[in-house]
């Protein structure tokens, strides 16, 4: 692509990019509309960069170095505008190293545009994921963001794993999906302004310090060792249908705590987690290490809910793809939702005859399930409302055909505002 500055050579970033572009407008006068992209994986310099361009002329206006190598590259990126002035505020984009990166691209400047957290001078992610043992867990698809319902700031939401070479068939390393909770102070304040920053509001690194692999706490010289994230879990049950036998996945029910200190963290910032009790930046959900299941494509947030497929790959190189398990999560905890969503007897109705029976400590008890297992390698749903009752999701698998899903419809529309005099 053409480059502003010819003594440059982009090309020692730029690796295989699966990376889908973004086209936002920016805060640049010079740039207003600007093409953004992850430089994907197997460049040159083994390092993950994200690309900005002039949508206008295709040159590079910034280039973002992120994490370095060996074997990394940055995925798919995603735009957020928190003050609904359609201008991009800031990017969130996982990279092969587990590293999920925030962008602060809220300066006119395009010099200015950056890594968003710093430590010791050096950019760092929001959160790098890692599994039980310490090691990174790759994020290959595109993360989704809502904004936190009780405290300030974002959640991101996003899932680990990879299926890119044919080593990652047999790959058995646990995978997992996160809620992570962006709680920077940089944010909007009507009806102009943006809040200070410090550049240290990151969450760290989800470590093992046990020898238990359960036990695994953030490591962040800046949070007290009191702030965690709440482990969720997962449990798959074959039960009766009316097509036969279907796995469904139920999930637990554990709420977070969202505590901050009573105290401003100076310089007129806003309060950092609390450090006097136990409390949450985000959730996290380990899938199905004995299936080798990971996410392998991007997760959509819809009215509070996180749509979620893993996928189970097949041993076999020439099989059509494996198993996937449909899961709908609440984004807010990473647990059930609490209700009931799916047509799981496909009788056109939701309702109570769509719980499942269930054996859980020796009792059994009706559940609603929160994931259902598909043939194939199902790829993220297109959605049609029907009506106020129904909607349903359509998903294409490898198996052949198109999968239908039958749900509850989301409450979508307008759902708060915001009054400037």
């Amino acid at each position: 692509f053409p480059n502003t500055d010819t003594s440059e050579d982009h090309r020692d970033d730029m690796g295989y990019s699966f990376s889908k572009p973004v086209v936002v407008k920016s805060y640049s006068k010079s740039y207003p509309w600007i093409v953004i992209f992850g430089n994907g994986y197997n460049s040159p310099g083994q390092g993950s960069v994200l690309f900005i361009l002039d949508a206008a002329s295709g040159s590079v206006i910034r280039k973002i170095e992120a994490g370095s190598g060996p074997d990394n590259g940055l995925s798919s990126p995603i735009a957020v505008d928190i003050n609904f002035d359609d201008v991009v505020d800031f990017v969130y984009a996982g990279d092969l190293k587990g590293h999920l990166w925030k962008f602060d691209l809220t300066s006119e400047n395009p010099a200015q545009w950056a890594a968003a957290f710093k430590s010791g001078g050096q950019a760092v992610p929001l959160f790098s994921a890692t599994d039980p043992f310490g090691n990174p867990q790759p994020i290959t698809t595109r993360p989704d963001v809502m904004f936190h319902p009780e405290k300030r700031g974002l959640i991101v939401c996003f899932g680990t794993g990879k299926m890119l070479a044919g080593s990652d068939l047999v790959n058995g390393q646990i995978q997992t999906l996160y809620g992570i909770w962006d709680y920077g102070d940089t944010i909007f304040q009507a009806p102009n302004s943006w809040s200070p920053d410090d550049d240290k509001e990151f969450v760290g690194a989800l470590v093992s310090r046990s020898l238990d692999p359960d036990v695994r706490k953030l490591s962040n010289t800046y949070l007290s060792e009191k702030v965690k994230l709440l482990k969720q879990t997962a449990t798959d049950f074959d039960v009766n249908s009316n097509n036969g036998n279907v796995t469904v996945r139920i999930l637990t029910e554990k709420e977070p705590i969202w505590e901050t200190r009573s105290d401003p963290d100076g310089g007129g910032q806003l309060p950092d987690p609390a450090d006097s009790q136990v409390n949450d930046v985000g959730w996290y959900l380990d899938l199905d290490v004995y299936t080798g299941e990971r996410i392998v494509s991007n997760v959509i947030l819809r009215d509070g809910i996180l749509i979620a497929i893993g996928f189970i790959p097949s041993q076999a190189d020439c099989a059509s793809g494996g198993d996937s398990i449909f899961m709908e999560l609440n984004a807010f905890t990473g647990g059930t939702i609490g209700s009931i969503q799916f047509d799981l007897n496909e009788d056109g109705i939701i309702d109570e005859d769509d719980l499942v029976d269930v054996k859980i400590d020796g009792e059994t008890v009706k559940l609603p399930p929160s994931g259902k297992k598909l043939a194939g390698l199902v790829q993220s749903p297109a959605i049609i409302q029907l009506n106020e009752q129904i909607e349903k999701k359509y998903l294409s698998s490898s198996a052949g055909g198109i999968i239908e899903i039958a749900e509850k419809t989301a409450q979508t529309g307008i759902a708060y505002w915001m009054e400037i005099r």
